[in-house]
């Protein structure tokens, strides 16, 4: 009898790797590792709307929770969900039981009959999450996840700031003060999105890429401007490095001007003003270093009769 039971608890030691509920902090409480492979389901039979639950869009009565540790390595991933009843579900993943900080992974309906893959997440080793997901009132029943590496998306390297393009602004990497536009491009839908609560706006939140560049000696100021995207660009210009980003400005207006430091390096998350909703588009910005106007364009400087004076006509 005692080599049963500790075989019995064994297995469930084994495949007991995340817990579900239908309240955020019960099922927060009982968290085990999961990795690639590992497979979790639920049942939201009975389950019912949990306030603690905020995610104002979808506005459905059932709701769920799966938390777990993630055991593997830093990385992007995805997830098949499989079994989940034919509807309209929704499903975010959070740090946190309140959401506010959530990131959308999936909108629409599911076929039972087959495996669907959920978006595309960027995933810490040792860190906590919480999956959410969300269905409408009849449509409760099992829900499974299959923890994969990401099939239908294949990350931009620049999804995370320290794989950030260091020639995406200018070749080089070293920005001349020379009131001339540097255009930068990229493809939202080639990234993932990224849970990052430290980051302004929506950037927190949806699908980011990353640019670096370093400021020549005379560098003032950089103007952020859009050229022709089909998304609405949010922008956020931070120094500090990657572990320890420290805010300069961010902007979802399209044009704005930020103070810098000269000889310094920093570094530009684009994400889209609805983030989160993981669509992706294109964007097309210009960032311009200049020096802080005196006057009109870059400056004015006092002439004495009778004294000799050069200068330059670059920023004219």
């Amino acid at each position: 009898m005692r080599n049963y039971l500790h075989l019995l608890l064994l297995f469930l030691s084994i495949n007991l790797v995340a817990q579900t509920d239908d309240d955020c902090a019960t099922a927060l409480g009982g968290i085990m590792g999961v990795n690639t492979g590992t497979i979790v389901t639920d049942n939201t039979t009975g389950y019912n709307e949990e306030p603690d639950y905020i995610v104002g869009a979808f506005g459905q009565t059932i709701s769920g929770y799966t938390a777990f540790t993630w055991s593997s390595g830093d990385g992007f991933f995805s997830i098949n969900v499989i079994g989940a009843n034919i509807g309209d579900w929704n499903i975010s993943i959070s740090q946190d039981c309140d959401f506010t900080t959530s990131t959308s992974l999936y909108q629409g309906p599911f076929d039972p009959a087959v495996a669907t893959e959920v978006g595309c997440m960027y995933l810490e080793g040792g860190v906590d999450y919480i999956l959410g997901y969300s269905t409408d009132s009849g449509n409760e029943g099992d829900i499974e996840f299959e923890f994969i590496n990401p099939i239908t998306v294949s990350p931009a390297a620049n999804s995370i700031c320290a794989d950030a393009d260091p020639d995406g602004v200018v070749a080089g990497g070293v920005l001349i003060t020379n009131c001339e536009a540097n255009n930068i491009t990229g493809d939202l839908s080639t990234s993932c999105p990224l849970s990052n609560p430290g980051l302004c706006l929506d950037l927190g939140s949806g699908e980011i890429l990353w640019y670096t560049f370093t400021t020549d000696a005379n560098a003032e100021e950089i103007t952020i401007q859009t050229n022709g995207s089909a998304i609405t660009p949010q922008v956020g210009l931070y120094d500090g490095g990657c572990t320890a980003l420290n805010e300069v400005g961010c902007d979802d207006t399209g044009n704005a001007t930020f103070t810098v430091s000269p000889g310094t390096t920093y570094w530009v998350a684009v994400g889209e003003a609805t983030g989160g909703a993981g669509l992706g588009g294109t964007f097309s910005l210009d960032i311009t270093a200049s020096l802080t106007p005196l006057g009109d364009d870059c400056g004015v400087e006092t002439l004495t009769m009778g004294a000799t004076t050069s200068g330059t006509t670059t920023c004219a």
